[in-house]
């Protein structure tokens, strides 16, 4: 019963789509999964002990593990979203915006019952795997090898969950020539991202722009910056990771979390708004579908222009390519990775409908080579 099985993925053994929800109608003779309830209740039956954990986002590509426990303790729908942002290949456009559905499981008790894959650790007692207050592990490997990091989920002394983001390699340099890793620990904030909140408001079907209906959204999330922004529409260097999905929203206001990359130096604003954007969009792309048609047909720019005026920063195109050329700069510091200029820049002007229906092409594509070639060298 995971969520990715009735949205936008086909069941694994049969390759069709809600097979297993069907309770495999079309190939009973075949292999076969069970849901929660079920696989707890059989595994019952024969062992003492049955503990249960959550591979995040599934179990084939893992990036954490998680206790059963963290569920009761904090709201997870952020976290589950975040690990469901992977690309598996799938063909399939999703039927409803993944990211708010984990919202609603959480908020109705249901998460544990809808995760894409479980593991159960069953005998005659406790694994004793973990220690008494581990609530779940996370790894973070898209970075270069110094910069891996570990992250692990606790219960403290006094009952507040905690985050304790550390790297691998204990003994490597915390920085490179322009950006700085730093190890945290922080406690757990509950809320909604800055990310989830938007995501809600570009599929509103009411009247108004998503500028009117996102404006008040945008302003609690620069309230954050008000305090640093100087004469030159410039942040600290400790605020470049600091766009919509790592801002909660609390009754106290916005806050950041995971700050864990600082620059070298101060960072124009419009770079902080340029990667907000371009994140968002990246991550939401697969459910814009689902979005008002005219917010469907917006551009990443119009977007960021927006956004920019909103918060007084100062726009135009030649600002927003500096600053793609210092994000590319950024990526690089972590990750090797770079990215055409060029190819950046075109991407912002492009319809956000229009990235979605290359996006889905270039899949067709690839998997239609590799079927290809499978077949020659059978």
């Amino acid at each position: 019963f995971g969520l990715r099985y009735f949205s936008s993925s086909r069941e694994e053994h049969t390759g069709l789509m809600h097979d297993g929800l069907e309770d495999y109608a079309s190939h009973p003779k075949g292999a076969r999964t069970f849901g929660s309830m079920e696989l707890f209740a059989l595994l019952n039956n024969y062992f003492s002990s049955v503990e249960k954990f959550i591979p995040l986002p599934d179990y084939k590509l893992p990036i954490g593990l998680i206790s059963e426990d963290l569920l009761t303790e904090v709201n997870c729908a952020e976290l589950f979203a975040v690990s469901d942002n992977f690309d598996f290949g799938t063909l399939e456009t999703p039927l409803m915006n993944e990211r708010l559905v984990w919202s609603s499981l959480a908020n109705a008790g249901l998460l544990s019952e809808f995760t894409n894959s479980l593991l159960f650790i069953a005998g005659a007692g406790n694994s004793n795997l973990f220690e008494g207050n581990w609530l779940g592990t996370l790894y973070a490997g898209n970075r270069k090898k110094e910069f891996i990091t570990k992250t692990n989920i606790i219960k403290s002394d006094i009952g507040n969950v905690e985050v304790l983001k550390e790297r691998v390699a204990k003994h490597s340099d915390s920085k490179s020539s322009k950006v700085r890793h730093i190890e945290l620990t922080d406690v757990w904030i509950d809320g909604p991202s800055i990310q989830s909140l938007l995501s809600r408001e570009f599929m509103r079907k009411d009247k108004g722009t998503i500028f009117e209906k996102s404006s008040r959204i945008i302003a609690d999330w620069w309230k954050l910056f008000s305090d640093q922004l100087d004469q030159f529409n410039q942040l600290d260097g400790a605020s470049i990771d600091c766009i919509w999905q790592n801002s909660i929203a609390t009754k106290d206001g916005v806050i950041a979390i995971d700050r864990e990359w600082e620059w070298h130096e101060r960072i124009p604003a419009l770079l902080l708004i340029y990667r907000s954007v371009i994140s968002f969009i990246q991550s939401e792309l697969k459910f814009c579908h689902r979005w008002e048609r005219k917010n469907r047909n917006l551009s990443q720019r119009a977007i960021i222009k927006f956004i920019s005026s909103e918060c007084g920063i100062t726009f135009s195109d030649l600002k927003l390519v500096q600053v793609i050329m210092l994000n590319n700069e950024f990526l690089h510091q972590m990750s090797y990775s770079r990215q055409s200029v060029l190819k950046c820049f075109i991407r912002l002007y492009t319809p956000i409908f229009i990235l979605q229906k290359s996006a889905v092409l270039k899949r067709v594509t690839k998997k239609i080579i590799s079927r290809v070639i499978n077949r020659i060298f059978k």
